[in-house]
């Protein structure tokens, strides 16, 4: 496929920025996405190897982009460990490029979302972090120690806390390491963050470099996709509401382990908003000693009686410098009237401060939350708002 230089620009800009997006996003949900029509979707694949004309290397991120008119843009993430059939034997999903390519890959997602591929990108980060041979280093700062060491694989991670200017090799051992409380999610904010650094680095670079850079990648990145399509998807998105929606495939999980996909579950177009929302509660009250009770027992009840939705609560004291204590803050994922309707109904005299995720805002302090929550092993997603509880008139 031939490409002008300026159409290399903004597509290698758009979706290195949107892949941005994507990844600081991966616990976003929005399950009432009032939508009318969609032409099909656009694959975004994010994979861990060493470039296109390497072997082996996993499907690490999978999302797939739909446009719907005067709408927004919908995400719908597949978690990488969903099994699917092919040939009659079941596979984790993101096994399937690396083993059989990247049409299998088209086939089975189409299958699973009932809808037509209008295109794909496959974003390798280990290409991405060559960009530093254009760029110079990154700057990144580490809070915690990170030592791992793979003598099979002749891998050695070694960083104590401080700051760092780090380019190759070495970046790329930051952006990969998943060895701490953090785990794959922390791996997965460090990529965001390189990548995001990176963007401005070479936006920053003058027009011969760059154009230097933008032919690197796409000589190294396997993509394919209608241009029209690609054009008329970017123009519905800022002439209209300029949201973005994010889903997650639906999906149920055995007793081993196993997840497994819902098919002819995924909501294009959710009709549900009638149902009650999904709540998600935390402590921001420090030392809180309840007279009646804990906290979850208390805020449960509270919601319980005076709007009659049953809530999850998350009681360990938030520790996120990022939150005043005693304060009240409230993401909000959809449903913003029935969230805040039932908010005011169940703590009448709080000020919470307001964080409309879907429309971008407080997505650091969000990504936070998220991160802390799964450090202390709690990865239910789904919810229309997570609060953050403080006290009364704060």
């Amino acid at each position: 496929m031939a490409f002008s230089k300026l159409t290399c620009l903004i597509v290698l800009v758009g979706f290195l920025a949107f892949f941005v997006l994507l990844m600081s996003s991966t616990f976003l949900t929005s399950d009432d996405f009032q939508a009318k029509a969609c032409d099909g979707f656009f694959l975004v694949l994010g994979i861990d190897s060493g470039g296109k004309h390497s072997f082996g290397g996993r499907t690490d991120f999978i999302a797939a982009v739909e446009l719907y008119k005067g709408e927004g843009i919908k995400v719908i993430n597949i978690p990488r460990d969903t099994l699917v059939v092919k040939d009659g034997e079941e596979h984790k999903i993101n096994a399937l490029y690396n083993n059989y390519g990247i049409s299998t890959v088209l086939k089975t997602v189409e299958g699973l979302l009932n809808m037509d591929c209008i295109g794909y990108v496959i974003v390798d980060f280990n290409i991405v972090v060559k960009l530093t041979n254009f760029t110079g280093p990154i700057p990144v700062k580490i809070d915690n120690p990170m030592h791992y060491d793979d003598f099979q694989q002749d891998l050695h991670i070694h960083f104590e806390p401080g700051v760092y200017f780090l380019e190759g090799e070495d970046l790329l051992k930051y952006a990969r390491f998943r060895h701490d409380s953090a785990g794959d999610l922390g791996r997965i904010e460090r990529q965001r963050e390189v990548i995001e650094k990176l963007l401005r680095k070479l936006l920053s670079l003058p027009p011969k470099e760059l154009l230097k850079a933008v032919r690197f990648v796409f000589s190294e990145t396997e993509l394919d996709f209608s241009f029209p399509s690609v054009v008329k998807m970017l123009i519905g998105f800022l002439s209209g509401e300029r949201q973005i929606h994010f889903s997650r495939l639906p999906v149920k999980i055995d007793e081993e382990g196993n997840v497994f996909p819902i098919i002819g579950m995924v909501d294009h177009a959710s009709e549900n908003s009638s149902a009650d929302p999904r709540i998600l509660v935390l402590n921001n009250i420090p030392g809180y000693q309840g007279a009646l009770g804990n906290f979850s027992e208390i805020v449960s009840g509270q919601w319980k009686t005076r709007t009659g939705i049953d809530i999850d609560v998350f009681p360990d004291e938030l520790p996120l410098e990022d939150f005043i204590p005693r304060k009240s803050y409230i993401f909000i994922n959809s449903r913003e009237d029935d969230v805040l309707e039932n908010f005011r109904k169940a703590h009448p005299f709080h000020n919470a401060q307001i964080f409309r995720v879907y429309k971008l805002e407080g997505l650091k302090q969000y990504f936070e939350v998220v991160r802390w929550l799964a450090s202390g092993r709690f990865y239910k997603s789904g919810y229309d708002a997570i609060v953050i509880l403080g006290v009364s008139g704060k």
